[in-house]
């Protein structure tokens, strides 16, 4: 599904600024270690429940943004940072340094 959004988005990214940004809310035990669900209180969740996947695509994203960011570990407090980063909007609600993706803009304009 995501690598169909991306393939429609890079069509439409001649015209538009096109970008896909993907964050699960929450993770899932699906039997690993014969535990299921999603509730577990922290301190023994397994890495299932507590690490989810973020996947952000830009059409216009450098080319060392992908190989930066590979391992780098998030939290969703910089989910909302990253989209007002992405849309360049303009806000005292905004910090830079939870946006996930200052650094490929700043990397890109000083390129």
């Amino acid at each position: 599904f995501l690598a169909q959004t991306i393939a429609w988005l890079k069509s439409k990214s001649a015209t538009h600024r096109a970008a896909m940004m993907y964050v699960s809310d929450h993770g899932e035990s699906l039997g690993e270690n014969n535990v299921f669900l999603h509730g577990l209180p922290y301190r023994i969740a397994p890495d299932a429940q507590k690490r989810v996947p973020w996947i952000v695509w830009r059409a216009s994203a450098p080319s060392s943004c992908p190989s930066q960011f590979e391992s780098t570990q998030l939290t969703h407090d910089a989910y909302f940072h990253t989209v007002l980063g992405m849309l360049d909007v303009t806000t005292k609600l905004y910090k830079p340094e939870l946006d996930a993706l200052k650094p490929c803009v700043a990397n890109a304009s000083t390129k």
